[in-house]
């Protein structure tokens, strides 16, 4: 309520510093009237995806370290219970108490997937599915712990970053309206007493239409820039993720290339005639699509390539971890077979591969050097020779020497989710320049008012 009767007094108080009649601030009031709801609504948002941010962050740096101390699930949950607030507090004393009073073989994993399906994030997901391994198996873990709270430290301080940025662009576009505003009612100072320019329909309508636009650009910037913290790629489309796959691997076939051939061959006629018609437009949207639907397989391939690569870049560290763990009491072959079962999506079919493979070829680098070949990624290329020499010469490091590869895929993972923040605020901050552009039309528009209405007046002719 306050909001609103600020908004309205505002918009009152601007539309009659620039000279608009009761009609046309009717008009800018209930049209900014409609964008309030968004705006309140964004503001909510913010303060709930913020909230939930902050929780996020303090319940897996404090259930690492717990854990780091003492690696018993239960104690870290208890440790975490009386440091965490909120919805975040209630849905750990529920874990806790699932704990307590539930014996079952997949209590650990039930429990946490209590926090899990409330604030859907990779990070907490990897960071319980190691808990419950260790819990289970044991083993040596500090070193990937480490790992995770370095991973979980940086993450959470890109966002804070990426906040403080998507802020930063906020002011600059508040600014940036204020400013036009300001450039708009610099003609109303330049006009003579004997000359009105503003009670004509030209300027009334011109100044609305601005002054909405205006109030546009900021809702714009409240609903966009207040977005989500936590990147809900948790849940994960299967389907899609498996079709993507299997385009990578299978490329371009024969059959999609001739469809896209038949299909452009189709457009020829409608190119000859608007050649014939001299129709230039037609002409070119024609060359356009030909084009589109000519490449149309092969950049099909491309994003599939490219999102598949992408997943496999996000997958991999978990997956690594998870051999590191097994390595401490099984053979690598044992130890990657192991996580066949709850093996991310990307990779099951590589993973089956793999293991066929081995069983064909025990001693063979073959298996190891054609696992995700097609995708020439350094990371995984790195792991399977790690893992091939650990399979011929013992196991001894298993961890230091895997935990390297993690490090490094965290490090390019760091570097991909500072680029995908970059190319999240490049769009809005084109926005800024709008409120410049816009003032700088309804100023000359005031001028060339102000030039008709004088020479009228000098009955000079126009």
């Amino acid at each position: 309520a306050k909001t609103t009767i600020f908004f309205i007094v505002l918009m009152v108080i601007v539309g009659n510093f620039l000279q608009l009649n009761g009609y046309y601030i009717g008009v800018f009031v209930i049209a900014v009237g409609c964008m309030i709801p968004f705006m309140i609504l964004s503001q909510f948002k913010y303060i709930y995806e913020q909230r939930r941010f902050n929780e996020l962050t303090v319940y897996m740096e404090q259930m690492a370290y717990s854990f780091k101390k003492k690696p018993k699930i239960l104690t870290a949950l208890i440790d975490t219970a009386e440091i965490v607030s909120g919805k975040m507090n209630r849905l750990v004393n529920q874990a806790i108490d699932m704990i307590q009073n539930d014996y079952s073989d997949t209590i650990y994993h039930d429990a946490l997937r209590v926090i899990e399906k409330e604030y859907e994030c990779s990070r907490i997901i990897q960071l319980h599915r190691f808990l419950c391994k260790i819990e289970e198996q044991g083993g040596e873990y500090m070193n990937s712990m480490d790992i995770l709270l370095d991973d979980i430290s940086s993450w959470s301080q890109r966002t804070f970053l990426f906040q403080k940025e998507r802020a930063d662009i906020k002011q600059k576009i508040m600014l940036s309206l204020i400013i036009s505003l300001c450039i708009c009612s610099t003609t109303l100072f330049m006009i003579p007493e004997s000359i009105d320019i503003t009670s004509g329909s030209i300027y009334q309508v011109v100044t609305t239409v601005t002054l909405i636009v205006f109030a546009g650009v900021y809702t714009l910037t409240q609903t966009k820039l207040n977005g989500s913290w936590l990147a809900n790629d948790a849940i994960k489309d299967e389907r899609k993720i498996r079709k993507d796959f299997q385009i990578a691997c299978n490329g371009i076939n024969d059959e999609s290339l001739k469809k896209a051939k038949n299909k452009t061959i189709l457009l020829i006629p409608l190119l000859v005639a608007a050649i014939v018609l001299q129709s230039v437009p037609v002409s070119l949207i024609t060359i356009v699509l030909m084009y589109l639907i000519y490449h149309m397989p092969k950049n099909k391939l491309k994003f599939a390539m490219k999102r598949t690569i992408r997943e496999i870049e996000k997958e991999l560290p978990g997956w690594c971890r998870e051999i590191a763990l097994n390595l401490q009491t099984e053979n690598v072959y044992n130890a990657i077979a192991l996580t066949q079962e709850d093996c991310p999506i990307v990779l099951e079919t590589p993973i089956k591969q793999l293991i066929q493979d081995i069983n064909a070829h025990p001693s063979s680098a073959l298996p190891y050097n054609k696992f995700l070949a097609e995708f020439n990624i350094p990371e995984v290329n790195r792991m399977m020779k790690t893992l091939y020499s650990l399979s011929e010469y013992g196991v001894q490091d298993a961890e230091m020497q895997l935990n390297k590869i993690i490090i490094q895929n965290n490090a390019m993972l760091e570097k991909a989710e500072t680029i995908k923040n970059e190319d999240a605020i490049a769009g809005i901050k084109f926005v800024t320049y709008v409120p410049m552009f816009l003032g700088s039309c309804k100023m000359m528009v005031d001028l060339f008012l102000l030039c008709a209405a004088f020479m009228q007046v000098t009955q000079l002719p126009i």
